[in-house]
């Protein structure tokens, strides 16, 4: 197995946790963000990457700035939220929230909900594969160096 495969594997694995996270949370909405989620490997590494919208599963937003109200109007109608009264406006509930954000931040930020766990996708079981997979390959790479300079 060359090193592209099997940063390949890692990777895939990292994207299945993520996206298992987000279902286990209850953070799908259009499901964008799982699906914005890429990588591109050579024999030296690799990169993963994905919408800017992890950060915030992640980390949380904190208080301060108003987020943009498309986005929060958009996040609304991609989960099926309704307001609790019906005369009220889809932009009223989306302002409602993005002020309660601005003000407070999210749940995730305040520490009132877990947030993505990413540390652990990318180390713990996927790393510890990885860097087995690697060691691996490096071995049998040596060995039949070896054997050819034996010979």
């Amino acid at each position: 197995m060359t090193r592209r495969e099997i940063l390949g594997q890692y990777f895939e694995s990292i994207i299945k946790d993520l996206r298992g996270d987000q279902s286990a949370k209850g953070m799908v909405s259009s499901g964008n963000s799982a699906d914005s989620l890429v990588y591109g490997t050579d024999e030296k590494g690799g990169q993963l990457s994905g919408s800017d919208y992890f950060f915030w599963q992640i980390v949380g937003r904190r208080p301060g700035k108003f987020a943009p109200p498309d986005a929060i109007l958009q996040w609304i109608k991609d989960k099926g939220i309704t307001p609790n009264d019906p005369k009220m406006k889809l932009e009223t509930l989306a302002f409602l929230i993005n002020r309660k954000m601005a003000t407070s931040g999210t749940e995730i930020f305040r520490g009132n909900k877990k947030g993505l766990e990413f540390q652990e996708a990318i180390g713990g079981d996927n790393l510890a594969l990885m860097t087995s997979q690697i060691g691996k390959a490096k071995l049998k790479e040596m060995t039949t160096f070896l054997k050819a300079e034996i010979k």
